[in-house]
């Protein structure tokens, strides 16, 4: 997806929702009251899609006061954040170009992190367990202790 606009035209509110819609919080801030337009009382982010041929509808229901709702083919969840296990996305902000500019290190820490929310077997191998690496940068890819 590539998004284009002038300044002001709303391009990282869409972002931002996205995030907010399938992870469940936002990247910019932990504050939810913050994510509602000055003067309303609520919002809402809607999201429509297909994974493997089969409709998707994920919903984030944000309340002043109260703790935010998420909802995933109408079936309600327990915390917005279990959307994250549902939806892989990977959201690349500026305060991550350490990944670029930064040394081998931080891009295998930052891509063991994003590999392992999305296909854990990948970043621990076989039943949970830690496959065998060259140093200990793996124990914060967030796989059991084995």
């Amino acid at each position: 997806m590539l998004v284009v606009g002038p300044n002001g035209a709303g391009k990282t509110n869409l972002l931002e929702s996205l995030h907010v819609g399938t992870q469940g919080f936002s990247p910019r801030t932990r504050n939810d009251a913050s994510l509602i337009r000055f003067g309303r009382e609520g919002a809402r982010i809607a999201l429509h899609g297909d994974r493997a041929g089969s409709p998707v509808e994920l919903n984030v229901v944000l309340q002043v006061g109260t703790a935010k709702r998420a909802s995933l083919n109408g079936a309600r969840l327990q915390t917005a954040e279990q959307l994250r296990g549902e939806v892989a996305t990977l959201v690349f902000t500026p305060d991550r170009l350490v990944v670029v500019k930064g040394g081998p290190a931080a891009r295998r820490a930052y891509f063991d992190r994003a590999l392992g929310r999305g296909t854990p077997t990948q970043a621990c191998g076989e039943a949970g367990v830690l496959r065998p690496r060259a140093r200990p940068r793996d124990a914060d890819a967030g796989c059991p202790a084995g």
